[in-house]
């Protein structure tokens, strides 16, 4: 079998079937399973990416070589009936309310119990334990089996995670009507990216190319001025005012004008090169169809007229509300009280990569302090170190490496990170990121808010993850 031009060498069973759900809806899935020789003992859920309506097999194909067996499904709609590749214009499964809620919340839960059993019957002994990995929508998938289906996993990686998706979506028209007037052109956000990393490359110890812990780089961005006499043809690059005012409003993320609370978390230093996408092209890809197919069939009467024609179309009071009501019930997966799944020894493991175009990297620490405050309290000290973990990944991209640090190592070891967790009680302190194309090539990824830190003493090089220590910020 050829999966994205790789052509498969271990045997295995694939097995294609469908589940149904309400009301005259099914799950489509598919189960791989490798030869016993191959097989781990292990059982592993996949999720989606994007608006799904596809079985992810390179997710299946990758871990099928890890031994696993290993199902995904589409999500519970078709790619084939609804335009995802082509802006998203028609999305007629956002018209069915259990089809919205089979994409993120339920359509893992739909088949990984049959896809299991079916796994126990093929190997003649039920896997001993679960897992599910999946990242951007499929790590708000992972939340929400953490949320909505606690029993269902020993362990979740979740990586990406656009569990907050209704004021993900808020990000993208921000970053929309921020660029409406004065966008930022890839040599504009490539100089910035620039003068970041002079300034701040060197706070882990070591001059590598990239920022270990933005949070802690304080540059400047109004020092980069045009001068008041540049003109267009100048050979310097430089910021104008209304550009600078655009940098300003997406390094924040989204405010409401009244109350004056942050919607969702900003972008961070060195990640600039990464901002293209945020300046339109997600909003039009994402933000609207998807909040154009939601609201306007609300039965509200203040959203029967809800449309999205222009970055200043959207309304940042009663449109948020909007959004609020009618979109967030249904698509995220935020709650802060995960006790069940922590209280039935469940483990969360997420990364995020800080360079990540799509997701503000500071959205998962937010979101799981806050559910550390909920899920922990009470409890006599114990903490989210026994059950839940973060890992930010400097120069990581989104479920991958940034296409602006092509050679971090951005790969990262989670599974075999999980596997110890759950099986040996091993708290992950942290973890091995590795390099596609040169597995010798590695970096230290550390539990947040533990930063890593270079040893100094050159005796393995700079890119190996062990001269790295994990250290407190």
């Amino acid at each position: 079998m050829n999966v994205s031009g790789t052509w498969n060498s271990i045997p295995f069973c694939r097995l294609q079937g469908s589940i149904p759900y309400p009301i005259n809806n099914s799950v489509l899935f598919e189960l791989w399973l490798p030869d016993n020789e191959t097989y781990n003992g292990r059982y592993l859920s996949v999720g989606n990416g994007g608006f799904a309506g596809t079985v992810d097999t390179a997710s299946l194909f990758k871990n099928l070589h890890k031994g696993f067996a290993v199902a995904g499904s589409d999500g519970g709609h078709r790619q084939s009936i609804n335009d995802i590749d082509n802006g998203a214009t028609s999305l007629p499964f956002l018209h069915d309310t259990q089809q919205t809620l089979a994409w993120i919340r339920n359509s893992i839960a739909y088949f990984t119990p049959s896809t299991k059993a079916i796994t126990g019957m093929f190997y003649a002994n039920t896997p001993e334990y679960i897992y599910y990995e999946g990242c951007s929508t499929g790590g708000a998938q992972g939340f929400a089996a953490a949320e909505f289906h606690p029993d269902l996993f020993d362990g979740i990686v979740a990586s990406c995670p656009g569990n907050w998706y209704s004021h993900l979506m808020l990000s993208f028209l921000w970053g929309w009507k921020a660029a409406d007037q004065a966008p930022l052109p890839q040599s504009t956000l490539d100089f910035i990216r620039s003068q970041v990393l002079d300034a701040c490359d060197g706070l882990d110890g070591l001059e590598d190319g990239l920022i270990e812990n933005p949070l802690a780089c304080d540059f400047n961005i109004p020092s980069l001025p045009c001068p008041p006499d540049a003109n267009t043809t100048t050979s310097e690059p430089c910021l104008t005012p209304s550009q600078l005012r655009t940098y300003t409003l997406i390094s924040s993320g989204p405010i409401h004008p009244v109350t004056k609370k942050s919607l969702y978390p900003g972008f961070k230093p060195g990640s600039e090169s990464d901002w293209t996408g945020q300046q339109g092209e997600l909003a039009q890809d994402y933000a609207v169809p998807l909040f154009q197919n939601l609201i306007s069939q609300s039965r509200s009467q203040s959203a029967r007229n809800f449309t999205l024609p222009t970055a200043q179309s959207f309304n940042w009071t009663s449109h948020v509300a909007l959004v609020d009501s009618e979109v967030s019930p249904v698509l995220d997966a935020i709650s802060t009280d995960l006790s069940v799944f922590k209280n039935k020894g469940g483990k969360l493991l997420v990364t995020q990569g800080w360079s990540d175009p799509y997701n503000a990297p500071t959205w998962p620490m937010e979101h799981l302090a806050r559910i550390e405050e909920v899920t922990s309290a009470g409890e006599g000290g114990q903490n989210k170190e026994e059950w839940m973990k973060l890992f930010m990944i400097p120069g990581g991209g989104h479920c991958g490496p940034s296409p602006h640090y092509p050679d971090i190592p951005s790969e990262v070891n989670t599974l075999e990170t999980m596997i110890n967790w759950v099986e040996k009680g091993i708290s992950p302190r942290d973890m091995r990121a590795s390099q596609t194309s040169d597995e010798d090539r590695t970096r230290k990824l550390c539990a947040w808010p533990l930063v890593a830190r270079y040893k100094d003493n050159m005796t393995g090089g700079r890119w190996n993850w062990e001269e790295f220590e994990c250290v407190d910020q």
